[in-house]
């Protein structure tokens, strides 16, 4: 199966398989990104 990873529905970043495209979206993520910490959400 191939997989298609977007940038909020308007970038293409690639397609692939899963492997692949699990390596494109973590690529894409910011350097600084951590994990969600519970009760700080906003809205």
């Amino acid at each position: 199966m191939i997989y298609v990873v977007i940038n909020n529905k308007t970038e293409f970043l690639g397609a692939g398989t899963a492997i692949e495209t699990l390596k494109i979206v973590k690529g894409s993520l910011p350097n600084n990104i951590t994990p969600a910490i519970k009760g700080t959400t906003e809205g």
